[in-house]
């Protein structure tokens, strides 16, 4: 679920700000770490950079937010999102196309504007890829 990668990234946030237990839980997982902040710090491993990835509109229409009138929670930037979480739909006369997520990562800035004309094939969100 959460790969080297991401747990390095955790474990730095934590030494940053003085966190000493951090617990996630993210689809039935839960991760669990702890820091010793009166340990001497290592050097850390070289951080790969996780890919990216374009989310394309799978339909022509105007784009409508997820949790606009679907009950379901907005997605923002940064947010951890699953393989197959909506992000969005594509409305063309009445018609919804599903946005989702191709796989499990973080969200990376902003999608589309509630209402904006999209072209079929044209990106929507960027994400970087769970390793």
């Amino acid at each position: 679920m959460f790969s080297d990668t991401d747990k390095s990234r955790l474990i730095e946030a934590m030494r940053r700000t003085g966190t000493t237990r951090l617990e996630v839980e993210c689809g039935g997982e839960v991760l669990t770490l702890g820091v010793a902040l009166d340990a001497p710090v290592m050097a850390a491993a070289p951080v790969e950079k996780a890919a990216q990835i374009a989310v394309k509109s799978p339909a022509l229409g105007r784009f409508v937010a997820c949790g606009a009138d679907d009950g379901l929670a907005a997605v923002l930037d940064g947010d951890h999102i699953s393989a197959g979480q909506v992000l969005g739909y594509v409305e063309l006369d009445g018609a919804r196309v599903q946005v989702t997520a191709p796989k499990c990562g973080v969200l990376i800035g902003d999608g589309p504007r509630q209402g904006q004309t999209i072209g079929y094939g044209d990106p929507l969100f960027k994400m970087e890829a769970d390793t």
